[in-house]
């Protein structure tokens, strides 16, 4: 790995303006298609296309000198992490994996010339219509795309806490998602900017994501949106650097939100 200084080099960098690095390997025998993506925003090639069964193979990089590169793929997750995330994910829609390790390649702009970054080298075989596909790869993209990746494991410290414990993953990364400005509604989790999404159980998960072909609707939309507190985005950086901004600022937020989320479960279990 090259020698990056987290506390400064990564810290100075700002991570908005990375470049979305997607790599990955595709095999659908039904449709004879085999896509191979070197550096691509996401799996649009094969988002409109697989279903039935599928084999991917997707790399995440490991080693943050990637980002310097101006690369948006870095896995800020522990492997056990990766590995509850990636196995609830698959929990969902009957998936099977396996994580190795392996090498991600990143092209430099001006030379054009490859640099090898250790990574995790995760296969996937899906089997299922369109919309599983779409749903399943856009939740293991978030294992290393900024700023997904970093609120990953924000969901993971409140995992370990004693009042979030058994609350489903998805469910978490969803409040945590919504608490952060700037990033509500984005990518699958509500029907518009201005929503917020309830807290479901994985069945109604696993049902919605085969019935919706449009993500943003897999989730039902809260009626308490206009409560939704939220942080600003600057302040997932301090992730980087110390616990400070997440014990100060982001878990308040997220605990008022989760009860304002929770009593509307509640009350519609009434």
């Amino acid at each position: 790995m090259e020698n990056v200084n987290l506390n400064k080099d990564i810290r100075e960098k700002d991570l908005r303006n990375t470049n979305y690095h997607t790599c990955y390997k595709c095999d659908c025998e039904s449709l004879n298609l085999h896509e191979i993506a070197q550096d691509e925003a996401c799996f649009r090639k094969v988002f409109c296309k697989v279903q039935d069964l599928a084999k991917y193979d997707i790399k995440i990089c490991i080693d943050p000198a990637i980002l310097l590169k101006n690369k948006s793929n870095y896995c800020v997750l522990m492997p056990f992490e990766v590995i509850d995330w990636v196995s609830y994910i698959m929990s969902l829609c009957n998936g099977t994996f396996e994580l190795k390790f392996g090498i991600i390649q990143a092209k430099q702009r001006i030379s054009e010339k490859y640099t090898d970054y250790p990574c995790y080298d995760l296969i996937v075989n899906l089997e299922g219509p369109n919309s599983v596909h779409k749903f399943v790869l856009t939740a293991l993209r978030y294992l290393y795309e900024y700023p997904m990746n970093v609120m990953l494991k924000d969901v993971f410290r409140l995992k370990n806490m004693e009042q979030f414990e058994n609350e489903s993953l998805l469910n978490l990364f969803n409040l945590i998602q919504q608490s952060c400005f700037g990033y509500r509604g984005m990518n699958w989790s509500t029907h518009s900017f201005s929503g917020y999404s309830k807290f479901v159980t994985d069945e109604y998960i696993t049902k919605s994501m085969s019935e919706h072909d449009i993500m943003n609707d897999v989730f039902p939309r809260t009626d308490c949106f206009d409560k939704i507190k939220f942080f600003k985005e600057q302040h997932l950086f301090e992730y980087w650097e110390s616990e400070e901004s997440f014990n100060s600022l982001r878990l308040p937020t997220y605990i008022e939100n989760y009860k304002t989320l929770d009593e509307e479960r509640n009350k519609n279990k009434n």
